[in-house]
């Protein structure tokens, strides 16, 4: 299976490096899986609370039949997922961005890179690919 850029994964172990926790939860692709770091998947957290910043995107319950209550893709909490931690059970990915959605949370990602204090958005060059992934995945949705 390939992901892409702005898919919800749902992930029966995902490990959170802000926090250091790990469970079952969905996480929202920030690169193509083309472009990861051996068997892993850069992500960003998709949680039902109600982040603490304005680095989020409220994903709409209508839209997205995935998730049974309120939920936010928090751009500012990025984490490197191992491909084998995803669900295999089951239909992936659950859902992917529809194109209004994508263009709010490209912009707010951008806002995310330069503004949090995570070692690989100290990166230029990391930064500048995911921007120019994104740009590039824009133009097919």
């Amino acid at each position: 299976m390939t992901y892409n850029i702005g898919d919800i994964i749902w992930f029966r172990d995902y490990y959170f490096t802000d926090t250091g926790e790990h469970k079952a939860h969905f996480g929202l692709t920030l690169l193509p899986d083309g472009i990861t770091f051996k068997s892993n998947i850069y992500c960003s957290v998709v949680t039902s609370g109600l982040p603490k910043n304005n680095f989020f995107h409220n994903l709409d319950l209508t839209q997205y039949k995935c998730f049974s209550k309120p939920t936010y893709a928090c751009l500012d909490r990025q984490d490197y997922q191992s491909m084998s931690d995803i669900e295999q059970n089951s239909k992936q990915p659950k859902g992917t961005l529809c194109k209004n959605d994508f263009e709010k949370c490209f912009i707010k990602l951008k806002y995310a890179m330069y503004a949090t204090f995570l070692p690989y958005n100290n990166d230029p060059y990391f930064r500048g690919v995911v921007i120019r992934e994104w740009k590039k995945r824009r133009l097919t949705i």
